[in-house]
């Protein structure tokens, strides 16, 4: 989020979830996307995207690889 300009008051609601819940509250639709710095494969990434409807985002940014 520094490295973009964003701020917490930019988004409705942001919030911090341990990874063993991300893969959960995104398939119950409490939350609309997640952000997850991990290596690969990852067990989480593999819940969220067996576990119900998922779109992967890859990130290939300037910003984000300096």
């Amino acid at each position: 989020m520094d490295a973009k300009g964003w701020e917490h008051s930019d988004f409705r609601l942001t919030t911090e979830l341990k990874a063993a819940e991300q893969a959960q509250a995104l398939c119950n639709n409490e939350i609309d996307a997640m952000v997850y710095f991990m290596g690969h494969p990852n067990d989480a990434v593999k819940q969220a995207t067996t576990s119900c409807e998922t779109t992967l985002v890859g990130v290939d940014d300037k910003t984000i690889k300096r």
